[in-house]
């Protein structure tokens, strides 16, 4: 694990993401649970989708935080991009005529953001040059917590009416994790920071160590020093009352991490 970064790291730090990639604008229906409404949502889909000589490839799914799909969304899309992954950036917001949750979480649960992930999961698994069987999820924040909830082994799976609607890996990135789970459906890597003041370690810590996955524990990993939405690059901001500091070196590492977890589980 990985001290903080001070205040006014310089530039010439920062590890460098692939270039952000805002692609195709999509839009398809989310998968409604029992007593839900179906309705359309949207999203960007980045190659690459197929590539000469290596047949189909895998994609993720990424949900954005309470402030909506914005740059560090797109710039992680295009990192995966680079890897070999298709992408799809997740609009939950958009549609739904909503700005931001941060100060209204009210407006939206992340709860009722699992139909869209799974709209998403059966809008890549209809791609040609995406394989339908390994389609990972990620989630950062509110969407975090939202990937979680749509891997939950009983809440997710009221949202599959197929037994072949189903992710294959979870990543999330500072989710809150207050909640009861009856366990997870996918292998999951969680990263957080230690001193993020907006949704703190610990909960997650206890979520590690009692919740059961498809693959056995959480994968989990907590940065010291690092504050909430540590890899969004850009310098320290104050947001809704909470330290926001990027953070190059757990970035970096958590690159890496992301990047190994994923080729485990969805590359061949």
């Amino acid at each position: 694990m990985l001290a903080g970064i001070a205040i006014g790291t310089s530039l010439a730090a920062i590890p460098a993401f692939a270039e952000p990639a805002h692609g195709e604008i999509v839009r398809f229906p989310t998968v409604p649970g029992p007593g839900e409404r179906q309705q359309s949502v949207q999203g960007w889909l980045s190659g690459p989708t197929q590539v000469p000589g290596r047949g189909r490839l895998p994609a993720i799914v990424l949900m954005h935080g309470c402030g909506g799909a914005k740059t560090p969304s797109h710039r992680w899309a295009g990192q995966l991009v680079a890897w070999g992954f298709g992408a799809l950036v997740l609009d939950s917001f958009g549609p739904r005529g909503i700005a931001q949750v941060c100060s209204a979480p009210q407006r939206l649960s992340s709860p009722q953001r699992t139909g869209d992930a799974y709209g998403a999961l059966r809008f890549l698994q209809s791609q040609r040059g995406i394989d339908p069987d390994r389609i990972g999820l990620m989630g950062w924040s509110h969407g975090g917590s939202a990937a979680l909830w749509a891997v939950d082994a009983n809440w997710g799976r009221a949202h599959q009416p197929y037994p072949w609607l189903r992710f294959r890996a979870t990543s999330v990135f500072y989710p809150g994790c207050a909640f009861d789970h009856a366990g997870f459906t996918t292998p999951v890597l969680m990263l957080m920071g230690a001193a993020d003041d907006w949704t703190p370690a610990n909960p997650c810590r206890h979520l590690a160590r009692t919740v059961q996955t498809s693959d056995g524990k959480v994968q989990l990993v907590i940065y010291p020093g690092a504050t909430h939405a540590f890899d969004a690059v850009r310098m320290t901001v104050l947001a809704y009352g909470h330290v926001l500091q990027y953070s190059p070196g757990a970035t970096l590492d958590a690159q890496a991490r992301v990047r190994q977890f994923l080729d485990k589980y969805l590359q061949r």
